[in-house]
């Protein structure tokens, strides 16, 4: 029994497959990475979010194919500001353009949201401190640790 079970975690090791969860702050920022299975990342879950006085922002990029559209979703929330939630799918050209994209849309949201809530003159450049080194440890965790899914079954 024993070396089946070492066989299995050799196995799992060696395909790069993802089963552990991961929690830890890079740079202000919370990396989370969890709910994935060998074999299978349908409920996992991956971002970076930071939380301030002002505002609260999550980037999720999404292990599916860019085919699908949307490659990472973005949330911002302004507890202080009515109806002042946002989610939106941000598209990206290349792998070049992720950190510009998700920071353009992020000024987007903060610029939209300053027209018609009081938020601090300083919100966006105090939430988005540290984003690049977090940005970079999500990107490095998903390259490291790519989204997987089982085959889909052919429809009879």
């Amino acid at each position: 029994m024993r070396r089946i079970v070492a066989t299995l975690a050799i196995a799992l090791l060696a395909s790069g497959a993802h089963a552990t969860d991961v929690s830890r702050t890079v740079a202000g920022w919370t990396l989370a990475d969890a709910g994935g299975k060998p074999g299978d990342d349908g409920d996992r879950s991956l971002s970076i979010d930071r939380t301030t006085d002002a505002a609260e922002v999550r980037y999720t990029p999404n292990g599916r194919s860019p085919e699908n559209g949307i490659v990472a979703v973005f949330v911002a929330s302004f507890p202080g500001c009515t109806g002042g939630n946002t989610a939106m799918g941000v598209n990206f050209d290349g792998a070049a353009a992720r950190e510009k994209a998700v920071r353009d849309t992020v000024h987007t949201v903060f610029a939209g949201y300053a027209k018609t809530c009081k938020l601090p003159a300083d919100t966006e450049i105090g939430t988005m401190k540290g984003f690049t080194e977090a940005f970079a440890a999500v990107e490095k965790q998903l390259h490291d640790h790519p989204f997987t899914y089982p085959p889909e079954k052919d429809a009879e």
